[in-house]
């Protein structure tokens, strides 16, 4: 495989994966979660996590959550980068500084809500392997991120399995109820009320959402295999998390970002297959 075509696809790559952060940083300000629409918090917590403590420690994110010029700084850098990575992909300083900033906003954001969230993950993570320079690097940082996907998933079906309620075949209505229950007193002749409704007054359709929901996290362990069926794993990522939200009201779309690692990248995985032979 020649190198002009692992450039190429590469650049292709990162280009999708800068516009999905975008997009992502867009969504955030829209929804008032940017660390300039965050700021004097009445509560902060790092919770039990080493690298939360430790950038509280050096007391960055206190300095994000009461200066508001640091926290426009941020805020600015999260929605200009993408952009000058895109128009300027052989400057790498971009990339490592939208790491940074993604970085310190997931940390400063998960601290100032009190509550550790993993929507952002995919931003956080696609930024740390936009950073690396040589082809090599980025395509092991590729493999690495897919397999993660893998994980993510495969061990969530797997956790509800250690706890018991994937055999809760009323676990989907108790959902509905909980996700739903703010809304649909506030709007109860409205048509998104109407199918809640219908859902919760139909136990063999919960429960079948359940169980599929299930078998789908659970069909993501052949990732760790094969990459044959990975055009199915984009497919169910992207049905997983939109269904999630239409639903289940979780939005997890920043997640959907992930969905590149199962796209079919042909350069880069000859490339690949050949790094493992040596």
């Amino acid at each position: 495989m020649s190198i002009a075509a692992i450039d190429q696809e590469r650049k292709t790559l990162t280009q999708w994966v800068y516009l999905g952060i975008w997009l992502a940083i867009l969504a955030r300000g829209y929804q008032s979660l940017l660390l300039s629409q965050l700021l004097e918090p009445v509560f902060v917590t790092p919770r039990a996590d080493n690298v939360f403590w430790g950038l509280h420690i050096l007391g960055l994110p206190d300095v994000l959550i009461h200066n508001s010029w640091a926290a426009i700084a941020i805020d600015g850098s999260l929605l200009l980068l993408p952009l000058l990575a895109m128009l300027l992909p052989n400057w790498r300083i971009f990339s490592i500084l939208l790491a940074i900033s993604c970085s310190l906003y997931f940390v400063t954001f998960n601290s100032v809500s009190t509550h550790h969230e993993h929507t952002f993950l995919g931003v956080v993570f696609w930024s740390l392997v936009l950073c690396f320079k040589q082809n090599k690097s980025f395509v092991l940082g590729l493999w690495a991120l897919r397999y993660y996907v893998c994980f993510a998933l495969f061990s969530a079906a797997i956790w509800k399995v250690y706890r018991g309620s994937a055999f809760d075949s009323t676990q989907m209505e108790h959902i509905l109820k909980a996700q739903h229950l703010d809304f649909m007193v506030q709007n109860p002749t409205h048509w998104y009320s109407d199918f809640i409704n219908y859902l919760l007054s139909s136990p063999t359709i919960c429960a079948a959402l359940w169980y599929g929901m299930l078998v789908l996290e659970l069909f993501f362990v052949v990732g760790f295999f094969t990459r044959r069926l990975d055009k199915f794993l984009l497919y169910f990522v992207l049905l997983f998390f939109f269904a999630d939200y239409w639903v289940m009201n979780l939005a997890f779309f920043e997640f959907c970002i992930f969905a590149f690692v199962f796209v079919k990248w042909e350069a880069l995985e000859e490339y690949y297959q050949e790094l493992k032979v040596v």
